[in-house]
């Protein structure tokens, strides 16, 4: 009978340990799916920036322009967050 109870609470500690573990499986996903999109938002926005970059020196081939894109390029590649 001790046996029998004890294997019953074993059964729900397991349980609830797989339940525990599944809801931070979860909430890790989430946070991996937040970051990816601010990746993506991060990315596109760099290849934005670089593409004006790279088309206002060809154009304009004024150095404060590019001064200031290149800054703006640089802070996208390291952001100081």
């Amino acid at each position: 009978m001790d046996r029998e109870r004890e294997r019953e609470r074993e059964v729900v500690l397991l349980c609830a340990q797989f339940a525990q573990k599944t809801e931070q499986m979860r909430l890790l996903q989430q946070t991996l799916d937040e970051k990816r999109s601010e990746l993506l938002r991060a990315e596109a926005k760099l290849r934005e920036t670089e593409e004006r970059f790279y088309t206002s020196s060809v154009s304009l081939g004024g150095d404060r322009v590019k001064d200031d894109l290149r800054v703006n390029c640089m802070s996208l590649h390291y952001p100081t967050v």
